[in-house]
């Protein structure tokens, strides 16, 4: 199973040039892609080029389901809803279920802030099913993000147990158990940059692998995934701060993981992962 994940800057690319048929053209370059896990799109805002990006990422890739998350959506004047989110394109026919999660969401105290949300896919696999988490969290504070990342982690301990727990018998329609797997791929911009506190507390304390890490230990220079050509939003320069993370003790399932260090049409790289299952 082939997995992309990709914050596209609402299709800003690093000339400051909205321009959807450009990441349509970077995602069409990788092969047989079962999951295309997008953030930042956005939905008739005007100063984000003012068109309905989903539309036109569900009409270039008609062989996918859609699932979409809307973390804004503000009415207009005109009746247009201005949305900006998160989205899921499932290859058809593998998509089995899914649900949506608003991330906490806590007072600010006068710090940049936007509603953030995950999106969770159950995905039909080989050996059943995988669960796979495609969020973005926040940037500008802190104490919020860790707050995410805590909501995250108890989704996927939770996951883990409803599918270890004994299921109802003599069920019918609504209560039918629900398909169920032990195994969560997290994915997006988690706005943690590797090399900083916060991310080594996660990791240590959460019950995830990155899947960099596994499938690179002998390698201590981590490819970067921001910052490798917009040196104005980002001047530190390139570093790391989208992941593919999976459920510690199911790292056997990994085979590569590639970064795509070369394109400019947004200000983070598309990462895509290949994993067994």
């Amino acid at each position: 199973m082939n997995i992309l994940s990709w914050n596209i800057q609402a299709t800003k690319g690093c000339d400051g040039i909205y321009n959807s048929q450009r990441i349509i053209d970077e995602i069409r370059q990788y092969e047989q892609l079962d999951v295309i896990c997008l953030q930042e799109l956005s939905r008739f805002f005007p100063d984000m080029g003012n068109i309905d990006q989903l539309s036109v990422l569900q009409e270039a890739f008609p062989d996918y389901e859609a699932v979409w998350s809307a973390a804004i959506s503000w009415r207009q004047d005109s009746g247009l809803r201005k949305e900006f989110g998160n989205l899921t394109l499932v290859k058809q026919p593998l998509l089995e279920d899914y649900h949506l999660h608003t991330l906490p969401w806590p007072p600010a105290q006068g710090l940049w802030q936007m509603p953030r949300t995950a999106i969770e896919t159950l995905i039909r696999v080989d050996r059943g099913f995988l669960r796979i988490i495609n969020t973005h969290l926040a940037y500008h504070n802190p104490v919020e993000r860790q707050l995410q990342l805590g909501y995250l982690s108890a989704l996927n301990q939770r996951a883990i147990a409803r599918s270890l727990s004994t299921k109802a018998i003599d069920t019918f329609g609504c209560y039918t158990p629900a398909p169920s797997t032990n195994t969560t791929i997290l994915c997006g911009d988690l706005n943690l940059a590797s090399d900083s506190g916060g991310y080594r507390d996660f990791i240590s304390t959460a019950d995830w692998v990155d899947c960099w890490q596994h499938l690179n230990r002998s390698n201590d220079t981590r490819t970067p995934t921001c910052g490798c050509f917009d040196r104005q939003q980002w001047p530190q320069g390139p570093h790391c701060r989208d992941y593919f993370l999976i459920t510690f003790g199911f790292e056997h399932y990994l085979k590569s993981m590639h970064i795509n260090t070369q394109t400019d049409a947004s200000d983070h790289q598309p990462i895509m992962l290949r994993i067994d299952i």
